[in-house]
């Protein structure tokens, strides 16, 4: 055996000792001593050369790993509840090289949208997402259920849910005027409730400003004003509201200032009562005796006085029955309807509240569950009105007066004015 065949076969068999077990090395030496058989010449040496390189190539790199082959797929997105509204389909949104828009998504075709799509070829891994949530064109508010979000892989399908829900809206009224306050309407006294104007009382004597004029003639007060600023002067007026019961104003302009009520003689008032300028104050009296009113403004120094005569004396009966301000005011359930009123027929009287509704051409009166007593004198009489029992839509509240035996309510003795019908809308 020639020196170069021994070399060949060493290193022959130091690879099958140093290559894998996996590797059949036997094969090698096999192939190595056939060959050492052969004609020992420099062609036949550099041939069995080439097939030993061969042969160690051919064991080694089948266990080399290949680069594995990626098969192209399609995935279909569809969606269910999303209805007046469409969402846009987004692949791989997140990641580099990403943000794939393959198309829109409506339920009901809105906005040109199918209810499925199917991506283009893809391969490896990818993720499809939707919106959050969308505005449909009806006002709704449509979330998706669960994940905005779907990893997918392969090929196949996949369903986004969306719920659509009614957005509440707060409608804000404007509010016509300070709660409480009066002004003059000609000569009726209008008072600001819920809000809006309502009619208060005729003034006999004259309006002024936000309160009745006096008659000259009148023994319930004395005024006597006494100012440092006659081009300003303090309006103070006290009239009797019910028995027992006062209602103050003092007006004016006036930047620091205040106005008392003390007893002057007896004690119809239980404590010093004191209120700013401009201000007014409702009050009932214990007893007989004369309250003095007393009011100073600081800037522009300016007084005035009146003493209020109490006695033991009862509204004088006109014999009607007057409204003194109808309003509705929306509640939890729907509406409450309130009644101020004066009845100056000296007996009780059924009081009754209507809601009107209009069905196309035809009219619908809803007649709730009165009647209501109405005492003589004054007095509130109210009525709720449930949105949940009747259909949505807009009514119309009103109400009328009738005498006690008047059983079947044919002859109204009292209703309200045009503009004191209220507008509810459930």
């Amino acid at each position: 055996m020639s020196t170069q065949s021994n070399l060949i076969l060493i290193s022959i068999f130091t690879l099958s000792i140093l290559i894998p077990q996996s590797v059949n090395a036997y094969k090698l030496q096999d192939f190595l001593k056939n060959l050492i058989g052969a004609p020992s010449n420099k062609t036949i040496q550099s041939d069995i050369f080439s097939n030993i390189i061969s042969i160690f190539f051919s064991q080694i790199f089948p266990y080399v790993p290949q680069t594995t082959q990626i098969t192209p797929y399609q995935y279909t997105f569809s969606v269910s509840g999303l209805i007046n509204a469409n969402t846009q389909v987004v692949l791989d949104e997140h990641k580099i090289g990403g943000n794939l828009n393959i198309g829109c998504l409506s339920s009901n075709g809105n906005g040109g949208c199918g209810s499925s799509i199917t991506s283009p070829l893809l391969g490896g891994i990818h993720t499809a997402e939707v919106q959050q949530s969308v505005m449909a064109s009806d006002g709704k508010n449509c979330t998706v259920q669960g994940s905005n979000t779907f990893d997918f892989t392969t090929s196949g399908s996949y369903t986004f849910t969306y719920v659509c829900t009614s957005v509440t809206t707060t409608t804000t009224t404007q509010l016509q005027c300070a709660e409480g306050n009066y002004r003059c309407d000609g000569e009726n006294l209008e008072k600001c409730i819920n809000g809006a104007w309502q009619f208060a009382q005729s003034c006999d004597y004259g309006c002024s400003a936000d309160h009745c004029l006096p008659s000259s003639t009148s023994s319930s007060t004395t005024t006597t004003t006494t100012t440092t600023s006659p081009s300003q002067p303090l309006s103070i007026k006290c009239e009797l509201i019910a028995n027992k019961k006062y209602e103050c104003h003092v007006n004016g302009t006036c930047r620091n200032g205040k106005w008392t009520l003390n007893n002057k003689q007896g004690t119809p008032l239980q404590n010093t009562l004191s209120f700013p300028i401009p201000g007014k104050a409702v009050f009932e009296t214990a007893t007989e005796g004369v309250i003095e009113v007393v009011a100073k403004c600081d800037d522009p120094r300016n007084e005035g006085k009146i003493n209020l005569t109490v006695k033991k004396t009862k509204l004088t009966i006109t014999g009607n029955f007057n409204s003194k301000g109808f309003g509705c005011t929306e509640i939890v359930t729907g509406y409450k309807c309130v009644l101020s009123y004066f009845n100056g027929l000296g007996e009780n009287v059924s009081l009754k509240f209507f809601f009107t509704v209009y069905k196309g051409k035809n009219k619908v009166v809803i007649d709730d569950a009165g009647p209501y007593m109405a005492e003589p004198e004054f007095g509130n009489a109210s009525t709720v009105f449930i949105c949940s029992v009747y259909k949505l839509g807009e009514y119309t509240a009103s109400w009328n007066a009738y005498k006690l035996n008047d059983t079947v309510f044919l002859t109204p003795i009292a209703w309200n004015k045009a503009d004191e019908e209220q507008r509810i809308v459930c």
